[in-house]
């Protein structure tokens, strides 16, 4: 059976580090994983037993939420949602459809308020009346490109819901 945990299913984990969850639960019960933090956890993985920083983490992250130590979208800050178009334009027409939403009466009662950034990365960031956003746009070639709007630092898992259903919303006036 395939038990889908959060957003990545056991049958994933297995084929990508060669264990199961039950496996890899039992074996850091075994390390003390009870009274480790998410950072010891997932040090303890990729120094043992699993090259990928990013299973580690995964696995990690499945690992707390057995314990009951994190909910699904649930990170150390809080809650985090994101939602992803992607849409046949050029990556400049995109950032410009995005700046004219920014400002539409629609996203105003976000309350976005620039933060800014120094990554090399093509992004945004805002603080907003909850939280905080991050705005990704990526070329995906052929004459595509995608914008993704993530919604972190949320205090309750309910708000992830809202701010996902707003955020299609929003984006569903691109393109």
């Amino acid at each position: 059976m395939n038990k889908q945990r959060g957003r990545i299913g056991d049958e994933a984990i297995k084929k990508a580090t060669g264990r199961t969850p039950e496996k890899w639960f039992d074996i850091l019960n075994k390390a003390g994983g009870k009274k480790m933090t998410h950072t010891d956890i997932a040090r303890f993985l990729s120094t043992h037993y699993i090259k990928s920083g990013w299973w580690a983490q995964m696995v990690t992250v499945e690992y707390e939420r057995e314990q009951g130590r994190r909910k699904v979208n649930e990170n150390a800050d809080g809650f985090i949602v994101g939602v992803h178009k992607t849409v046949h334009m050029p990556l400049k027409q995109l950032e410009k459809e995005w700046n004219d939403l920014a400002s539409s009466h629609l996203v105003a009662q976000k309350h976005l308020m620039p933060i800014p950034t120094k990554s090399k990365r093509r992004m945004l960031r805002y603080k907003a009346d909850v939280g905080s956003l991050v705005v990704y746009f990526d070329d995906r070639g052929e004459g595509k490109s995608r914008i993704m709007v993530e919604s972190v630092r949320l205090p309750s898992q309910k708000m992830v819901e809202e701010n996902r259903t707003f955020w299609k919303k929003v984006l569903s006036n691109i393109g």
